[in-house]
């Protein structure tokens, strides 16, 4: 293990298995994360896809009310609180 003074112990070789194994654990954790970003891109476009489909449930079944209601509410993100005091005695 002798060497000069500033080199690496195991010598030209050793920095390369070094590499290999940075290169195999950075190129691992990029496509979990680019794995875990696919997935999560499939889920939300599976439950968007029900609640398309439970919009068009509810207005068919309660019509108006539902049509009223979902104009002052977000589908994913809340709208605020427009209009909520002074409906419906609050």
């Amino acid at each position: 293990m002798g060497g000069k003074e500033g080199e690496h112990p195991w010598g030209d070789a050793g920095q390369l298995v070094l590499l290999g194994l940075f290169l195999v654990v950075w190129i691992a954790v990029s496509t979990a994360s680019l794995a875990a970003l696919a997935l999560t891109a499939l889920i939300f476009a599976f439950y968007d896809h029900i609640a398309s489909y439970e919009e068009r449930w509810l207005e068919a079944r309660y019509g108006e009310a539902y049509r009223a209601y979902r104009s002052r509410t977000g589908k994913w993100w809340p709208v605020g609180r427009r209009g909520v005091r002074g409906e419906g005695g609050s």
